[in-house]
């Protein structure tokens, strides 16, 4: 999975941004609701797989936000987590080929 440079959430085009995590206050990504921002980090010393599931850690914090589920961030982490297994192991990916999947725009 490549992280792109925005997604489509709920209808709403969000930005995603590489940052370092110094940056970021030492988290490891963080969602603006106001600016449609996510913020990812980018060091180079951790996990390749951390990205990923940072992304997908903000996508939910965006879609708890949007709908007010209330889920506290304990769940979100456990969901993040998890989700990213189930894809990866599975090699999930629900769309086209992902060699020939643009971003959506």
């Amino acid at each position: 999975m490549t992280i792109p440079d925005h997604l489509k959430i709920g209808g709403r085009v969000v930005k995603i941004r590489r940052c370092f995590s110094v940056d970021m206050n030492g988290v490891s990504g963080n969602y603006n609701d106001w600016a449609g921002i996510i913020r990812i980090s980018n060091d180079a010393d951790i996990n390749p797989e951390e990205p990923k599931i940072a992304l997908i850690h903000e996508i939910v914090e965006c879609l708890n936000k949007r709908h007010e589920y209330n889920l506290e961030h304990p769940i979100i982490q456990g969901l993040a987590e998890n989700l990213y297994q189930v894809l990866k192991d599975n090699r999930l990916y629900f769309g086209e080929d992902e060699k020939d999947h643009e971003p959506v725009p």
